[in-house]
């Protein structure tokens, strides 16, 4: 587990805190090349089964937007 950091104070006083906002841009970039990975696994299923690319990147961006 790793937990991005925040020091600030003196060298003889250091202050150590969770940099939440790393944390929450790193937890949306996994989840959203999760949900990319997801999406290409799809695409290549929809080109196997005879779709013109144009349509299958159609279903691709619907999919991502919440379109059926």
């Amino acid at each position: 587990l790793l937990v991005p950091v925040l020091v600030s104070g003196s060298f003889s006083q250091p202050k150590f805190r969770p940099d939440l906002e790393a944390m929450a841009k790193d937890t949306l970039e996994k989840t959203a090349k999760d949900m990319l990975d997801s999406k290409a696994k799809e695409l290549t299923g929809s080109q196997a089964t005879g779709d013109k690319p144009e349509e299958a990147a159609k279903k691709l961006l619907k999919g991502l937007f919440g379109g059926d």
